[in-house]
């Protein structure tokens, strides 16, 4: 069986080595922090980021970075703000196929998306996993679905392969740019969700907010050259429901946080969606236009305005045909 190097250990990270590990891969997962690998090595569970799920023990936990040198895959799986770091990496590094399980933007500022950034330092095209995947629920066996993309269809397979099983189903797509594009854009947008949850509005308004949303992602993504079709699919409308609709998403809990200051520090782990919001909000020069959602979002999270003014003002636009 291939050997499986995954670089992270937080919840999802965590997560991604389990499912290997359990599909008979040996798997050796690199922490950043020797309390997370002791924990996982000696108590066969990560503490700090997955409390209470037992892992397998041909799981093995390193802070080395040279044990990932004779895995045959390489798996990826940091928070996107600490991506510069996998320069680090390099040096070991030697010719594996890469996919990148982070839903996030590129820290470089010449790169827009996480895959591109591994193809500049890693000089390789990386496969993208993304789809409503909640770590929590993977974490349980609960049955889950997601897309790997790669612009090589033999990688996109290889880690279909690897990772599928009888709880977790991995299809495989040609469109690697519309599908990191879904997992970047819906954090925007579950933090909308919260905020509508958060002020009690109901079904109906989290319906149409939902709508709208997909709406948005599409125009936003073929601007990017992605294809609209893959935003109706489990990376685009399936990662976003998941995320919108769970009170476990850190996304969702950052907008419910925005209405509830009380509850903000309970958010464990990195919540991408206000940085993403104030990138595309300052990058795409129509985007009060083109994404009043997303403007909307961005006035209260990045610009402090008050949320029953932007509400009022985004409900009472002009009126225009679906």
């Amino acid at each position: 069986m291939p050997r499986i190097g995954v670089i992270g250990c937080g919840a999802w990270a965590t997560v991604a080595a389990k499912i290997l590990s359990e599909n008979n891969h040996p798997t050796t997962i690199w922490c950043h922090r020797d309390a997370y690998a002791d924990a996982i090595n000696t108590k066969r569970i990560n503490t700090l980021a997955l409390p209470g799920i037992a892992l397998p023990e041909n799981l093995t936990a390193v802070t080395d970075r040279n044990s990932l040198r004779h895995c045959d895959y390489w798996v990826i799986c940091v928070p996107s703000k600490v991506m510069v770091d996998l320069s680090e990496f390099q040096s070991v590094y030697d010719s594996q196929p890469i996919i990148s399980l982070t839903k996030g933007l590129s820290p470089d500022p010449a790169c827009l998306l996480v895959s591109q950034y591994l193809r500049k330092i890693f000089q390789t095209a990386p496969a993208v996993l993304s789809g409503p995947n909640l770590a929590s629920e993977l974490a349980l066996q609960l049955p889950a679905a997601s897309v790997a993309a790669c612009e090589n269809p033999q990688t996109a397979a290889d880690f279909q392969t690897m990772f599928s099983n009888a709880y977790f189903r991995v299809y495989t797509a040609a469109d690697a740019v519309g599908v990191e594009l879904g997992g970047v854009l819906k954090n925007i947008y579950a933090v909308a969700a919260g905020i509508v949850d958060g002020l009690q509005l109901g079904s109906n308004a989290k319906s149409a907010l939902m709508t709208r949303a997909l709406s948005e992602i599409t125009r936003i993504g073929k601007r990017y050259g992605a294809s609209p079709a893959t935003f109706y699919g489990l990376s685009g409308i399936g990662d976003l429901m998941a995320t919108a609709y769970s009170n476990t998403s850190r996304n969702w809990q950052v907008g419910y946080g925005l209405v509830h200051p009380e509850t903000s520090s309970a958010v464990r782990g990195i919540a991408e969606g206000i940085r993403t919001t104030e990138f595309f909000a300052s990058t795409i020069p129509d985007a009060e236009s083109i994404a009043p959602i997303l403007w909307s979002v961005y006035r209260v999270s990045c610009k402090g305005d008050p949320i029953s003014t932007v509400f009022r003002e985004l409900t009472q636009r002009e009126l225009r045909s679906e």
